[in-house]
């Protein structure tokens, strides 16, 4: 089970924007309970998908995940782009639940970029041979008030002016213009 379960399955799925959600403690749902997921089950082709300014935490499954099921039907996966998102939290105490996970090592044009992942089962795991991976955090980034879901960023976080240009939306979670310093600021808040 996802929250958010982008999948083109027959028909095809194209040209979708994800942002600004919240999905958190999704305990009583079990174990499985992703926060996101896209993949095409059923041959439907699944195609520029953008993920960016969400935040995921407190959750038993993993925050992301391009899932693959291996039926001998799913579709095609292209452009999908998971930026400026913070994961905190998830699949903790679990090496198989984390943070991201690529599971399909034939999708294409994959990008994950800018992201918060800290504190998670794991980090990122990647089968897709084709991902660009760069600019994300997984060490301490410094939260305001994690204990009170405060996931803004401290003066002194890592994660300021360390974020890349490419891809990065034009605003935050909070609609704050980016970049606001030097650079642009990784996960789902401009500091």
């Amino acid at each position: 089970m996802s929250c958010i379960y982008v999948d083109g399955y027959s028909i095809g799925a194209d040209n979708i924007d994800v942002f600004n959600n919240v999905v958190h403690d999704m305990k009583n749902v079990g174990t499985e309970s992703n926060g996101f997921n896209v993949n095409s089950e059923q041959g439907g082709p699944t195609t520029n998908i953008r993920f960016y300014n969400n935040l995921v935490y407190n959750n038993p499954g993993t925050a992301m995940r391009m899932a693959s099921y291996r039926s001998g039907t799913e579709g095609k996966v292209d452009h999908i782009t998971i930026t400026s998102n913070t994961f905190y939290n998830n699949g903790v105490g679990n090496s198989n639940r984390g943070g991201i996970i690529l599971e399909r090592n034939d999708a294409t044009n994959t990008v994950v970029r800018n992201n918060i992942i800290y504190n998670n089962g794991f980090g990122i795991k990647n089968s897709d041979a084709d991902a660009i991976i760069s600019n994300n955090l997984e060490t301490n980034p410094s939260f305001l008030n994690p204990s009170a879901n405060n996931f803004h960023l401290q003066v002194n976080s890592p994660a300021i002016d360390k974020g890349s240009a490419a891809n990065a939306p034009k605003v935050d979670f909070d609609g704050k213009l980016r970049p606001s310093g030097t650079g642009y600021d990784i996960g789902a808040y401009e500091h």
